[in-house]
């Protein structure tokens, strides 16, 4: 150990270590950027430069249940409805998708919205969803990042027969009315879900493992997932050679690099023809672009596109045969995004209604959304109800409200626990009664074991 070494030897060994050096960084930078030059050698050159980042994460993030806390800073509420007028007994339910801090799990319950009445719950195993994925990707660890207590049971659709499809980014899956698992789909599923005509399902979908040329393995391409009545995927259609195909593929290409460049997060069908679109279209929302376009699958071509007033909204919902809804997350600068929920929101969210006869935007609620302090920088559903009222779920800060067209406050509800500390809400939907008694009825009568 303390023999001498001579001046060449100590030379030599470290123009060695800088060409080795310079050797691997090279080969961390192409295996980063989706370069195959240098095989499992760079492969494994990019695990071991993430390792850091991987132990900072594990120390950092909690791995349990708090994870779904709700976030910034809020009023301090019971759990439940608060706030209800007086003047206004609502005839509908909520399929609630919310946190559960009794039993520290993601749960959606069927809630009678007069009363505040849980008609029925979903609670299903987690875990033996997660044993039905054979999936591998550099994005997602099903057995770390959505283990049960970090699991969100996401926008989950009632069926006739009283079960429900939801995901938790990650497969999607249909439970009976029992919550039995009937099928999963494995794969990447995040946000909305839409129904079709057909009964078959529209939902974001992210490749666990992109082709996409020179990005890196964490790139999310993300793809619109056409899903059947049984769990069959239909098709699986590319975000990026769809922009690529139209000729718009500089609205990424052309900006800084991002491992998230579109964020795909709603695929609303349209289900009938009209001056302004045609039946088996899709209008899409790319919250990173803050764009809305009508796409034609029929042709691969996209008929309308528009990027303002809105700023990284969600939820886009057709209203009649000329107007479009589009929840307005009213971002101030994507800069304070994730790191602070402070002075993220530009005053606050809006429901932005786009009319093609006139090519103007108005925004219906704007007392109301101000009055009510909405401001969800993140997620968040505005869904127009057959009386004009409006259902919205402010979700990150674990509220839902229901507005009137003179922007007064319906009803107010949160998702809390006992200390009224609020949690996430996970992409919530209103039951019109006159579309969903019947699979209310199915899910409460079902005989369960």
């Amino acid at each position: 150990m303390f023999a001498r070494v001579t001046v060449w030897k100590v030379l030599l060994a470290l123009i060695i270590w800088i060409i080795v050096t310079l050797f691997l960084l090279v080969a961390v930078r192409s295996a980063a950027f989706g370069g195959k030059r240098f095989g499992v050698v760079g492969t494994a050159a990019l695990t071991v430069a993430s390792m850091p980042d991987t132990v900072r994460t594990a120390l950092t993030k909690p791995d349990n249940f708090d994870i779904l806390r709700a976030e910034g800073q809020h009023d301090a509420l019971p759990d439940g409805f608060n706030g209800r007028a007086r003047d206004f007994t609502d005839p509908g339910f909520l399929l609630i998708a919310r946190s559960d801090p009794a039993r520290r799990r993601s749960i959606v319950q069927i809630v009678r919205a007069r009363d505040g009445k849980v008609l029925k719950e979903y609670a299903p195993d987690i875990r033996a969803i997660h044993a039905q994925s054979t999936m591998r990707s550099p994005l997602l660890s099903l057995a770390q990042s959505r283990k049960p207590p970090r699991y969100r049971m996401t926008n989950p659709f009632l069926l006739p027969d009283g079960g429900i499809v939801f995901h938790g980014e990650s497969p999607l899956v249909r439970v009976d009315a029992c919550g039995k698992i009937v099928w999963t789909v494995d794969g990447i599923f995040s946000h909305a879900i839409e129904q079709d005509r057909d009964g078959s399902f529209w939902v974001a979908y992210t490749n666990p493992n992109t082709k996409v040329a020179n990005v890196s393995p964490q790139f999310r391409e993300d793809e619109i997932a056409h899903v059947s009545a049984a769990g069959k995927i239909l098709s699986l259609t590319s975000l990026e050679k769809i922009l690529r195909d139209n000729g718009m593929d500089h609205l990424w290409r052309a900006r800084p690099y991002s491992d998230d460049p579109f964020h795909l997060n709603d695929i609303q069908p349209v289900l009938k023809d009209g001056k302004y679109w045609r039946a088996g279209d899709l209008l899409i929302s790319l919250r990173h672009l803050s764009m809305v376009m009508l796409y034609r699958p029929s042709t691969g071509k996209i008929i309308w596109s528009r990027d303002h007033p809105w700023r990284m909204q969600h939820d886009v919902n057709i209203i009649d045969d000329h107007r479009i809804s589009i929840f307005d997350n009213n971002v101030a600068s994507a800069y304070l995004l994730p790191e602070t929920t402070v002075g993220a929101v530009a005053g606050h969210s809006r429901l932005l209604v786009y009319d093609f006869a006139t090519d103007s935007v108005t925004s219906p609620f704007e007392g109301g959304f101000a009055k009510a302090d909405v401001r969800a920088y993140r997620e968040g559903r505005g869904t127009l109800l057959s009386n004009g009222d409006l259902f919205v779920e402010e979700s990150p800060f674990g509220r839902m409200l229901r507005l009137s067209p003179d922007n007064r406050v319906r009803w107010q509800y949160v998702d809390a626990d006992d200390k009224r500390r609020r949690y996430l809400l996970n992409w919530s939907r209103y039951l019109e009664p006159d579309v969903y008694t019947n699979s209310i009825k199915a899910g409460m009568t079902a005989k369960c074991t």
